[in-house]
């Protein structure tokens, strides 16, 4: 006979098959009316939600009679377990105990703990309560807020380990007292799921004798990289890792290389807020690849996944006292992001640069923004690198560009490449008066007389264009050395209106060309 709890209260209705029987709850000690129930709340309830429900004219419901048995407790372990399940925390399901003496240990057998607005000290001893094991035990240990210290750390992480949990989420929001000190990470013989987060933690090595056999989801947040580096060659079934750093002062100490190397690894995911200076990662079925990284001066990278088809990646330049810029130009960020194989595009290389307060010397600032692209176009991915579409993202300041865009479409992996140009003109946040004048180095080389060939690019569009002169020899260029264009769309500027009849006289001027202007046929 399948029996279900419809209600919760200090009386309960037990549904078998078609009948409906009410069944008090410890009616003799009347435990609702007591003074030390009404201070407490127990299976999440407010205890006026527990006062004795009154009789409503017209109720088919039963009423219970004065005195009888405790039922409740008689019921099987398997739905009391279900009843204290749904508490949802560790902590209120411990009240229940006043219950009874069945009730007081009953909360050590939930397959879940979850310890929220537990104290750090009272949350070892409540674990040590629980003696056998679960077989499929989750352990989520939320530390209120209090900052302990990392000897500390590693004897509640001993005592989670003694459990021998399935799943663990440790999340320590204030990090440790004392940034100097360490904590270990046990081993966990049978975890397949393992989260840990903090504000700052530093994380010793397991010894080369401790493996995780069964993980197979790593999730640190906040954690250094020593305990990434030498995590990750004792999964041999780690399928999901996710890295993430959260301010630039956990690099206080700490080494500033990231280097994963795992032959299951199928989905990675690499965050950092502060700046590396060396990314590795070797991973043969890698097949998702999500990056968000700070370049410092002496930036590498190696990848090496021939099977990764969606890749997402995001470097930031100048974050961290490092630039890297072109005359008067400087690069703020280069992401790659590959779409879909059913939508078959190409993936999409945008680059950010603004106009700059300092200035670069032409011949190393193109040498290094020209390195900086190609480290990341060198990526051996699933994914094909051969054509790129290209958006360029620019804040001139009302200054002359037309050298920075020549400048990125020189390189060697971009102007053979290009199928697609797009160019955003954007406003600046504070405008202020930049005059560009006649010897102003956002022009450092004759661009105008330069031919690059760009024999794969197929459409271009120019968001924002103002109608300047050195605009539209900008465009003049870009039908000279584009044998294979087909498209070029111009959106003017909200801001600052173009003469229509010029843009006109362009495109009548190549007439082989379809060209558009705010999406309609010239």
């Amino acid at each position: 006979m399948r029996r279900r709890l419809s209600s919760v209260g200090p009386f309960i209705v037990v549904r078998a098959g078609g009948s409906v029987r009410t069944v008090q709850l410890l009616p003799k000690l009347r435990w609702w009316r007591r003074p030390w129930f009404r201070r407490s709340k127990i299976f999440g309830l407010s205890t006026k939600s527990l006062q004795r429900p009154r009789r409503r004219l017209g109720s088919t419901l039963p009423q219970p009679r004065d005195g009888g048995a405790d039922l409740i407790s008689a019921l099987p372990d398997d739905l009391l377990l279900l009843v204290l399940a749904r508490l949802r925390c560790a902590s209120t399901a411990v009240r229940t105990s006043v219950l009874g003496r069945r009730w007081r240990a009953l909360w050590t057998c939930l397959p879940l703990l979850t310890f929220r607005d537990v104290g750090f000290r009272e949350l070892e001893p409540a674990l040590a309560q629980v003696s056998v094991p679960s077989p499929a035990l989750s352990l989520d240990i939320h530390v209120p807020d209090t900052a302990p210290t990392g000897p500390c750390v590693t004897s509640l992480l001993r005592a989670a380990a003694r459990l021998s949990p399935e799943e663990l989420v440790f999340n320590l929001p204030l990090g440790v007292e004392n940034l100097s000190t360490a904590a270990e990470l046990p081993c966990f013989q049978r975890a397949t799921s393992i989260e840990l987060g903090a504000l700052f933690l530093f994380i010793e090595a397991p010894p080369s004798d401790c493996p995780f056999p069964m993980l197979t989801t790593l999730v640190l947040s906040g954690i250094t990289v020593h305990a990434l580096t030498a995590l990750v060659p004792r999964c041999p079934r780690l399928r999901v890792l996710r890295f993430a750093t959260r301010r630039p002062s956990q690099w206080n100490w700490g080494e500033r290389d990231i280097r994963v190397h795992s032959a299951s690894l199928q989905e990675l995911v690499l965050e950092s807020e502060a700046s590396l200076r060396y990314i590795e990662v070797a991973t043969p079925k890698l097949n998702q690849l999500t990056m968000s990284t700070v370049s410092c001066v002496d930036f590498s990278l190696s990848v090496l996944a021939p099977k990764a088809e969606k890749v997402s990646w995001r470097c930031d330049y100048g974050l961290d006292g490092v630039h890297t810029g072109f005359g008067l130009w400087r690069l703020d960020m280069l992401s790659l992001t590959t779409t879909e194989a059913e939508r078959r595009q190409p993936p999409l290389l945008r680059i950010d640069a603004r106009k700059a307060n300092s200035y670069y010397p032409v011949s190393l600032g193109s040498f290094r923004m020209a390195q900086a692209v190609e480290t990341h176009l060198q990526m051996q991915l699933g994914v094909g690198l051969s054509v790129l579409d290209l958006e360029l993202h620019v804040t001139p300041s009302d200054h002359v560009y037309g050298a920075f865009v020549l400048c990125v479409l020189a390189i060697n992996q971009i102007h053979s490449a290009t199928r697609r140009l797009k160019v955003a003109l954007l406003e600046p946040k504070f405008k202020r008066l930049q005059w560009c004048h006649d010897d102003c180095p956002c022009e450092p080389t004759d661009w105008r007389n330069q031919t690059i060939p760009l024999t794969e690019l197929e459409e271009v569009e120019i968001d924002g264009f103002k109608g300047y002169e050195h605009e539209f020899e900008l465009l003049e260029l870009v039908f000279r050395c584009a044998p294979m264009l087909k498209k070029v769309t111009v959106k003017p500027s909200r801001q600052d209106e173009p003469s229509k009849q010029e843009i006109y006289d362009m495109f009548n001027a190549n007439p082989s060309v379809e060209c558009c202007l705010e999406g309609l046929a010239a």
